[in-house]
């Protein structure tokens, strides 16, 4: 506090105001958190408005850079750019918190469109899994195991054998992989990897495993503390891993598929075949039905229309 006190009732610019923010979040959420600020700040912030005196950004100023800038030069999407000017905001009331006179900002928010994912075809999934079945090994299952538990790839990569019990036919989620920015290095563009964990507390749970897996399973399984996908000591970081995924998807010259898009295929093939919204919600980690409902599940056409002649014994009656 006796930084932030020095920093009371003088002119400072943001620049001030970042580093004690950031200093701050340190001790209030976690490290991958403040490594996301860190960017979107150095990234979007700190070029354009680092030098600036705090009482000169205003509402006018951010909403002008925020469409010119953001927008319009830099072609950032929607939810990007909220991200950024949220920031904005969380640092303007944190120097407020600590007794800073700052301007009262109204900014304008771009319109986030839901973004329907795209999910695996019958066809394309039925080519995936007679692949990686003929092909047997731990780098090609974990991408079916995705396709049948819902697991992010953070939580794939940072799985290890002693998280999945075979005689009880349980997973155990309760850590996850990411590369971020080294948070204690500040002035550099340092990046590191770590194991931490799940994004949310909701993500922190217990998944019952598919008997059918469990064969498979078995005959992959070397050693208790060896990591799920390369079955040894050492872990694959994420981005690796996608990449031998798309590697894969091309080798069988299948379409484009993000690796979420297997999570999604998994949400909406438990849909279609009337799951318990509750307990696959709580299955995928999410803090509330209304996600998995709102981003995750969406229905084949062939599904919709199979709902759709539901309709029909209403129509033919003709009483």
């Amino acid at each position: 506090m006796e930084v932030i006190n020095k920093m009371i009732d003088k002119k400072y610019i943001l620049n001030t105001i970042i580093d004690s923010f950031l200093m701050y979040k340190k001790n209030d959420v976690k490290e991958s958190t403040v490594s996301c600020y860190m960017n979107l700040i150095d990234n979007h912030i700190r070029p354009f408005f680092g030098e600036y005196e705090i009482e000169q950004i205003t509402s006018d100023l951010i909403n002008n850079y925020s469409y010119k800038v953001l927008k319009k030069e830099k072609n950032l999407s929607n939810k990007y750019i909220r991200e950024i000017l949220q920031l904005f905001l969380m640092m303007f009331r944190y120097a407020s918190k600590i007794g800073i006179k700052t301007n009262d900002l109204q900014i304008a928010f771009p319109k986030v469109k839901t973004k329907e994912m795209k999910v695996f075809s019958q066809e394309d999934e039925k080519v995936l899994k007679q692949y990686i079945l003929n092909n047997l090994n731990t780098k090609n299952f974990g991408i079916l195991f995705c396709l049948y538990t819902g697991l992010r790839i953070g939580e794939l990569c940072a799985l290890r054998w002693n998280d999945i019990d075979l005689d009880k036919q349980i997973i155990y989620i309760n850590k996850t992989i990411i590369r971020i920015k080294d948070v204690d290095n500040i002035m550099t563009n340092k990046t590191k990897i770590i194991v931490s964990m799940p994004k949310t507390d909701a993500s922190n749970r217990i998944i019952p495993l598919p008997s059918f897996l469990i064969e498979n399973l078995k005959k992959l399984k070397l050693a208790n503390n060896y990591f799920f996908i390369t079955n040894t000591d050492k872990y694959i970081e994420p981005t690796n891993y996608y990449l031998y995924y798309q590697n894969l998807l091309k080798k069988l010259n299948l379409s484009h598929y993000s690796f979420h898009s297997i999570r999604h295929t998994f949400a909406t093939k438990c849909i279609e075949n009337n799951f318990d919204i509750k307990s696959l919600s709580e299955i995928l980690g999410h803090s509330n039905v209304n996600v998995t409902l709102n981003r995750y599940v969406h229905s084949s056409i062939s599904f919709k229309r199979k709902n759709m002649e539901k309709l029909a014994p209403s129509y033919n009656n003709k009483q």
